[in-house]
């Protein structure tokens, strides 16, 4: 059925819009004559405006770093048994905050799985959009656990990474087509992981607890990406010129 809606009406269109330059390709794939345009969903750099920069934010002791997950709803196929498993061994030095609805049949079995390894999480409730950016200056790191198992997710760049940048958090992220297509232009920024390697994670993270100037380092790294070039600041400037076409 999509496959006969995109051929009824893809050839009348201008141009076509979508979230990563994977997309794009598998686009052309399917359809080479499509005039395709890549736009970022990135944010205007004003919804950071009451944040400080990394280098300057004020961190209470004893320093935990506190991870932040992002999604609509907290439950099963997003990645979080993965996070659990890998967070489990060093919970006397990190929090888990995620953020999301908890109506999902999964919020329990997350939950349990995460009291069975002695991990408490920290659940937020989903706020708008334009107070989520404010308030990731009380985080330090941002999990992107988008799974390969969905080819949608697997291909596109998830709002919550470049919520992260925006930020000034350091990513963590599972290494997806999409994903890796942002951090391999700014991999200072934080790490990729193979998807389903909990150890990876869990190393991934180790070495930040035990270096935090390399923390620092990739949160400043995201700072200053979101506020040069993974911006809507910028990024409009590609829409634009593609409509006065």
């Amino acid at each position: 059925m999509l496959q006969a809606i995109e051929r009824e009406y893809l050839p009348r269109t201008e141009y076509v819009s979508v979230p990563s330059r994977a997309i794009a390709r598998q686009v052309l794939k399917d359809y080479p004559w499509c005039q395709v345009l890549t736009l970022y969903n990135v944010f205007p750099r004003a919804l950071a405006a009451s944040l400080v920069r990394p280098l300057d934010r004020v961190r209470s002791e004893p320093a935990r770093l506190r991870l932040h997950w992002l999604g609509q709803t907290i439950g099963l196929g997003r990645g979080l048994r993965l996070a659990i498993e890998a967070v489990a061994p060093l919970r006397d030095r990190v929090e888990l905050h995620l953020r999301g609805a908890d109506w999902s049949p999964g919020f329990g079995e997350i939950r349990s799985l995460a009291e069975r390894r002695g991990l408490r999480f920290v659940h937020h409730p989903l706020i708008d959009h334009d107070d989520l950016i404010a308030s990731l200056g009380e985080f330090d790191i941002g999990l992107a656990l988008e799974q390969p198992s969905s080819p949608s997710c697997a291909l596109t760049v998830s709002n919550k990474l470049f919520s992260y940048l925006l930020g000034g958090l350091a990513i963590a992220a599972t290494d997806t087509s999409g994903q890796r297509e942002v951090l391999q232009h700014i991999p200072r920024a934080g790490f990729l992981f193979a998807p389903g390697s909990t150890a990876e994670l869990t190393e991934g993270l180790a070495r930040w607890i035990e270096d935090r100037h390399s923390l620092l380092a990739a949160q400043t790294a995201s700072w200053e990406a979101a506020q040069e070039k993974f911006c809507w600041d910028i990024e409009q400037e590609k829409f634009l010129d593609r409509i006065e076409c």
